[in-house]
């Protein structure tokens, strides 16, 4: 028995050990072995999370936040941002593949769905892999939760196609969401980028003019100048199309 506790007060020593030298692989090992000896206290949890922490085992990193927060032996704080990098992580590993991407955001808990930070990367990795209707709900449901900037750019990447119900109904959102977000330029633009979608020219032509007097950010106004450029190109406007590509060419040099 004392040969028993030796050997696991030495294994408890050396998992320290390699988490601090970020030895993960011997450290995961050791977290193995005292599991096997019914060692799960909180410490070697906490090495645990540590050492798959370092060697990205993002899923394990997830279950073992989940099992410390059930014991309240993790800050809500550091909880949160361990569950925001891994999310990250697993969705930008998985961007290029639409069966696994989907299979990693049906394991993200509805809760966890509506943080606006883990929304932000999956609306991105959706539309990357052109799964744009999901995208779209991503970004809806995010947004009725909390606001955040970020989800419209995806938005506007996602948009339905030129005459379809999803196009349509992406408009009336960022109309019935201009009520609220008033004189918002990332807004603005996205409403404009629909419209031009969906050959609203002149509705199109007044928001991207609108998210050009009110944008804060050189991108915006990059954006919006480059949008502006396209719809006059497309009206057979070649003089204001040119002045907007100047201008846009300046926002970029900015």
């Amino acid at each position: 028995e004392d040969d028993t506790a030796y050997k696991t007060a030495r294994l408890v020593t050396m998992t320290e050990l390699y988490v601090d030298e970020h030895k993960a692989e011997q450290a995961l090992e050791a977290v193995k072995e005292l599991n096997a000896r019914g060692k799960r206290h909180i410490q070697v949890l906490r090495w645990a999370l540590k050492a798959n922490q370092q060697a990205k085992n993002w899923t394990e990193v997830v279950k073992l936040v989940r099992t410390l927060e059930k014991n309240h032996a993790i800050h809500p704080a550091l909880a949160g941002r361990l569950r925001e990098m891994s999310y990250e992580a697993l969705l930008k590993e998985n961007g290029h593949d639409a069966e696994s991407l989907r299979r990693i955001w049906s394991e993200v808990p509805a809760a966890e769905r509506k943080n606006r930070y883990i929304a932000v990367i999956a609306a991105a990795a959706f539309t990357q892999c052109q799964l744009l209707e999901e995208a779209r709900n991503i970004v809806e449901r995010a947004l009725a939760e909390e606001w955040d900037n970020r989800l419209l750019r995806s938005y506007r990447e996602a948009a339905g196609v030129e005459g379809s119900a999803a196009l349509r109904s992406q408009i009336e959102h960022c109309e019935d969401w201009l009520k609220k977000q008033v004189k918002n330029a990332e807004l603005e633009l996205t409403l404009g980028v629909l419209c031009f979608h969906q050959k609203l020219w002149g509705k199109a032509q007044v928001h991207m003019e609108d998210a050009l007097s009110h944008a804060q950010e050189a991108r915006i106004v990059r954006e919006a100048n480059l949008s502006l450029a396209q719809l006059h190109e497309k009206l057979g406007q070649p003089v204001e199309a040119t002045k907007h590509y100047r201008q846009c060419a300046l926002a970029t040099s900015l």
